[in-house]
């Protein structure tokens, strides 16, 4: 149906998961049971430094949200999709440009 949402979750006395993705959140019911050798962000060592920083367990901790180093570098740093993309749209813009005579930048292909 369009509009609607997907948002399979598991909820538990020691674990609550929401996904957008069953997938996803399979793989993540099968590292928690250890059915297969999964990396797993609580055996990292920076998820265990952090939790040095924050302690699990203190009284004004209603959760922890904790977006790993490698998953922010994989959102801000350009990949070749983006560099494409962006690439055409600078295409498309000087294109656009020069067909209204406002070409003060753009260059024309020589190829």
């Amino acid at each position: 149906m369009v509009g609607e949402v997907n948002a399979p979750f598991i909820s538990r006395p020691d674990l609550h998961v929401r996904s957008n993705s069953k997938p996803a959140l399979e793989r993540v019911l099968a590292a928690v049971a250890g059915e297969k050798k999964l990396a797993r962000l609580g055996d990292s060592a920076e998820f265990r430094y952090i939790r040095t920083l924050m302690p699990r367990g203190v009284n004004d901790e209603d959760g922890l949200i904790y977006l790993s180093d490698p998953f922010i570098r994989r959102l801000v740093t350009d990949t070749p999709d983006r560099i494409l993309f962006a690439r055409i749209g600078q295409i498309n813009r000087c294109q656009s440009q020069q067909m209204y005579g406002r070409d003060k930048t753009c260059r024309k292909s020589t190829s």
